[in-house]
């Protein structure tokens, strides 16, 4: 009688297991198999009946949950964060501001030394780069310098990244530029851009920026722009 229960349960088993491969087989597709490569002509689709995710990938930590080989767009495969950021994290702001024209330095060396401030300006957030352009017209009246410099500057800093300058040659002529600075590093908060300038060597007077005191045509312009 005990030969014949097991034999018995033996059989049940496959059965079962026959019956599965067999429901796998009919629908169309073989088993998956775990650990194995597996391949199949056809499209492979995943249905859940009830609410919630259809699928769910757990791995060891610092692992990547899936892994693709193909840089071809998923449609509707959208991302809500990059590095912890939403997709309003990465806004752009730009802050317009009139300078005041037809200023100058009465007097100037080989020391840099503040022309004027051109406006203010409010940083949003601490992690953003700023950018600042500033379009006018420059000119050295009187100088023996071969060359002069005009630098923006932030509440009287140098930026840390490259230059934010215009070197004026030849000098005793007015000549229209724009200088350009990129500024890492500067804390939310209320700013000041203002324009410096000094001489590569001998000293000069009369240093302009608009010395035609055009400002109110609208030739001189600041643009800050904030960047996360």
């Amino acid at each position: 009688m005990r030969i014949r229960s097991v034999l018995t349960t033996v059989l049940v088993a496959l059965m079962l297991v026959v019956g599965a491969d067999y429901v796998a087989l009919a629908a169309g597709g073989s088993s998956f198999l775990l650990g194995k490569t597996n391949k199949t002509a056809k499209q492979t689709t995943l249905v859940r009946t009830a609410n919630g995710p259809a699928l769910k990938l757990k791995t060891k930590p610092g692992a990547p949950p899936l892994k693709v080989t193909s840089t071809t767009k998923v449609k509707k495969l959208n991302a809500d964060q990059l590095d912890g950021l939403d997709a309003t994290d990465f806004t752009s702001t730009v802050t317009a501001i009139q300078p005041p024209g037809c200023k100058k330095l009465a007097s100037a060396t080989s020391t840099p030394a503040k022309i004027t401030d051109l406006g203010t300006f409010t940083k949003a957030s601490d992690a953003s780069l700023l950018r600042v352009d500033y379009s006018t017209t420059f000119a050295v009246l009187s100088s023996s310098a071969t060359g002069f410099t005009y630098e923006l500057r932030i509440d009287g800093a140098r930026t840390s990244a490259g230059l934010a300058s215009f070197l004026l040659r030849p000098v005793n002529e007015p000549v229209s530029g724009t200088i350009t600075g990129i500024f890492p590093g500067i804390p939310a908060g209320e700013h000041t851009v203002e324009v410096w300038a000094f001489t590569a060597n001998d000293p000069a007077s009369d240093v302009f920026v608009d010395p035609g005191c055009y400002n109110s045509k609208g030739v001189n312009n600041v643009y800050v722009t904030e960047q996360l």
